[in-house]
């Protein structure tokens, strides 16, 4: 336990590919250097071991609560919002237990972003059945939008564009036309000192 804890902690802060065996073992407070191999033969397996000990509750979880609401529906104005509790409750409760010390929230992050530790194919139909249970549910409540609907949303933009391009031309030429005035006005000033300072030859 206490190396699947220290390679969780070293994961989340410096990346699979940051963290040696030997620091593993270290921040393990290990004595045998070779105990991290003995258990844990590839990194892969090292991975899988670490999300078997936080998903494998996470999921089970979450399958508990999908089961609940196939029983008894709510209303359909509560679904959704009872469908997005089933998917990030179980998540949340880790953090909470662990008083917001918990680090497998970036130790998920590290692996997800890191294409060396293979982490879709290790979680893939064994660690993610509950979302894939609820996923389904959740496109019952929230209906994808028609061709028409697509097209009206792609046209709606179209026109904020406009406007906005429009509305940003508009200041740029009232910008321009101050400018071109104050630059007038400067000359006009200059104009007006020089003849101020100009000497009375009618004196």
């Amino acid at each position: 336990m206490k190396l699947l804890l220290a390679a969780e902690r070293l994961f989340a802060l410096h990346g699979p590919d940051g963290a040696s065996a030997r620091s593993i073992v270290a921040e393990a407070g290990q004595k045998n250097a070779s105990a991290l191999n003995y258990y844990f033969q590839t990194r892969e397996a090292l991975i899988e071991a670490i999300c078997e000990l936080r998903m494998t509750p996470i999921n089970n979880d979450r399958i508990e609560r999908i089961a609940t609401y196939l029983a008894d529906r709510p209303e359909p104005a509560s679904r959704v919002r009872t469908l997005a509790g089933i998917l990030y409750r179980p998540g949340l409760i880790l953090i909470v237990e662990a008083k917001g010390k918990s680090y497998f929230r970036r130790f998920l992050a590290q692996a997800i972003n890191n294409p060396s530790t293979r982490f879709v194919p290790i979680v893939r139909d064994r660690f993610d059945s509950g979302l894939r249970q609820a996923a389904p549910l959740i496109r019952e409540e929230i209906p994808s939008p028609s061709a028409g609907d697509r097209q009206q949303a792609h046209r709606d933009d179209a026109a904020r564009h406009e406007l906005s391009v429009g509305a940003s031309g508009g200041a740029l030429r009232r910008g321009t036309m101050v400018v071109a005035q104050d630059r007038a006005g400067g000359r006009d000033r200059a104009a007006d000192r020089r003849l101020c300072r100009l000497p009375d030859r009618t004196a």
